[in-house]
Formats: structure tokens, sequence, C-alpha cells
């Protein structure tokens, strides 16, 4: 019964804010500079920065911390989850999520990487893949800035 109230009011909390965030104007994308785009879109109004490429699109991120059950105790664990959109015409090969978590003085905390799924984005169907990064959360993080890599992406 317990459990039950918690993820009743943790469900209500998310609706509220997502609520909350589609009403305000001011929650948009927000443009940083011109190779960049930030976005406010967890719970906890941690920011976003998206690298912009011509060829893909890094879009619908957003974030989520959970706690884990481990062999010393509970960890909590953010969630970065998102789409990948490929926007040429060709086929995006084996793309790949870089987060980089960055702290309030701007140093790069830690690294890590996340596989597109689908491997292959073709120009045709769908055009998207998807994907998940998990890290070891860490309350001193005050950015996420995601990039995105694909076979033959030097190429071009």
């Amino acid at each position: 019964m317990k459990h039950l109230i918690i993820i009743s009011l943790t469900l209500f909390f998310c609706f509220s804010i997502t609520t909350a965030q589609a009403e305000d104007p001011t929650n948009s994308q927000k443009e940083l500079n011109t190779d960049t785009i930030a976005e406010i879109s967890s719970p906890e109004n941690l920011p976003i920065e998206i690298v912009k490429y011509d060829n893909a699109k890094i879009q619908n991120v957003y974030t989520q911390i959970k706690n884990k059950k481990a062999k010393d105790g509970e960890k909590q664990y953010l969630y970065v989850k998102g789409t990948v959109k490929n926007t040429t015409m060709g086929t995006l090969s084996e793309p790949t999520v870089t987060a980089q978590f960055i702290d309030e003085k701007g140093k790069s905390i830690t690294r890590h990487y996340g596989t597109v799924i689908p491997r292959m984005i073709r120009s045709q169907g769908n055009k998207k893949g998807h994907f998940t990064i998990k890290a070891p959360y860490d309350p001193s993080l005050s950015l996420l800035k995601l990039s995105l890599n694909w076979a033959g992406k030097n190429k071009e």
C-alpha cells in the first residue's frame, strides 16, 4: 500500500511539472549560440545543451532519476532518453550519443555513451532511432551536453 501511494504521488508530481512546463512560454527551447540548443526538460530543471548537425537531430530529450538497489544499498541513477532523427538523404550508420556531465564550475564530471537503436537510420520510412543512457547520479551536476557521432560523419 505504501508503494502504491508513493507511485501515485510521483505520477501526480511528474504530470504537474509537465503541465506547468507546457503552459509556460519561457520554458521553450532557448538559443545558446549557433552551435547548440538548450532545453529545460527534466523535473530538476537541468539545462541540456544539444549540438546541432545538418544531417541529424537529437530531439525529444528527457531525464529521469531512479533509485536502484545495489549490493551496498540503494544508488541513484540518471537516465537520459531521446530520439535521433535522420535529416539527410543518406543513411546514418552506427549512430552513438555522447552525454557529458558538467558541474557548476564548468568541469566535466564524467562522460557516458548511448547506442541508438536501430543501428542504421535510413532516409525513408521512420527516419528515427532512440537512445537511453544510464549514469550514476551526481548532485553537483548542473549541465548535460549531448552530441552525436556516426560512421562516416567526418567525410561529409
